[in-house]
This record gives C-alpha cells, structure tokens and sequence, in this order.
C-alpha cells in the first residue's frame, strides 16, 4: 500500500516547500499552531496560512491524511526538533 501511495502521491509531496515540510513534521508531532508559530519564530497567522497552503498541495482532508503522508514521506523532521 505504501508503494502505490508513494507512486500515486510523490508530486504532489515534491510541491511542498521546505518550511511547509517543516509545519508538516512538527504537527506530526503534535505540536499546536501557537508552539509551531514559536518554535519557527513565525506568527499563528504564519502558521495558518501554510497549513492551509500544505492541505490544498497535498489535497488532504484530515490529521489522518496528514499523518499518512509524514509517514510515507519521512516528513517528520525528528532529528531538526530536538
């Protein structure tokens, strides 16, 4: 299954920049948009304008979505955030 969603899903994924991909690791994580926003020296407004932006790239409809991309795609950034 991961094959095929990887195949079916690497362009969309490509399209993400890399502070998206950065938004996109560290909700995975569960960080909230305030702790994103102070983690990433950026504002909430910041915050949600890129999740917005991350939702129509990848096309996801919910966390679940979300979380399945992080995992297909290694987007989770682990060793940035410690």
């Amino acid at each position: 299954m991961n094959d095929r969603f990887f195949k079916e899903n690497f362009e969309k994924t490509a399209k993400l920049t890399k502070r998206e991909r950065e938004i996109v690791g560290l909700l995975s994580q569960g960080m909230s948009n305030n702790e994103i926003a102070a983690f990433s020296y950026t504002s909430i407004r910041t915050v949600h304008k890129h999740r917005r932006h991350i939702k129509e790239k990848l096309g996801t409809q919910s966390f679940y979505d979300l979380l399945q991309f992080t995992e297909v795609f290694d987007l989770t950034n682990k060793e940035n955030n410690t």
